[in-house]
């Protein structure tokens, strides 16, 4: 019995030497051109919800569909509904044929476009309706910047500009015009 089990350990041994001491390298079959710039991710029926330190939801989007790439470390979505909150100030909703989602030092970006639109909740007595085709969303500091021309439709006003850029959770917003001015239409009572 003695020898039966030395001699499988000894051909054990032999087997991983030769393992070890194998010249060849193994053989890695090269990525395929075509498919180089292809995502690395496909998404369909996108849910996702953030949540800040203290458990509270910072944001949520959905999308029809979306796909990820690696090299680029961005994720890009279709049809995408965002919905984001702070304590203070209520619900806001954004919506946009695209969207692109990147994680940045200051946290997260996302890059809205097409058919752009920020509403706050219909529930609330301060209601607000952003059209544009393109406006930048940092969630997690409720700071929002447009990339194209806006307009902004209230109960009792209109506002035309080139950019808008502000604080949602204190409602503080600047708009601005460079070649021309802001237009503003107020009609009371509305």
């Amino acid at each position: 019995m003695k020898w039966l089990l030395g001699s499988a350990a000894a051909v054990l041994v032999l087997a991983f030497v030769y393992v070890l001491l194998e010249d060849e390298a193994p053989v890695v079959q090269p990525f395929p051109q075509e498919l180089a710039d292809e995502p690395d991710i496909l998404i369909a029926g996108a849910r996702v919800s953030y949540f800040d330190a203290s458990g509270h939801l910072t944001y949520e989007l959905s999308a029809d569909s979306g796909r990820y790439t690696e090299a680029e470390a961005v994720a890009q979505f279709d049809d995408l509904q965002l919905r984001f909150e702070d304590e203070q100030q209520g619900v806001w909703h954004a919506s946009a044929k695209n969207a692109f989602v990147n994680e940045l030092s200051e946290g997260v970006h996302i890059d809205l476009r097409g058919e752009v639109e920020l509403w706050t909740d219909p529930k609330t007595t301060d209601k607000f309706i952003l059209r544009t085709e393109g406006l930048w969303v940092f969630p997690e500091t409720q700071w929002v910047e447009s990339t194209a021309p806006i307009v902004v439709l209230t109960p009792t006003s209109k506002i035309r500009a080139d950019k808008i850029e502000g604080d949602l959770s204190t409602r503080y917003l600047h708009f601005s015009s460079r070649d021309r001015q802001v237009e503003l239409v107020y009609t009371p009572d509305a």
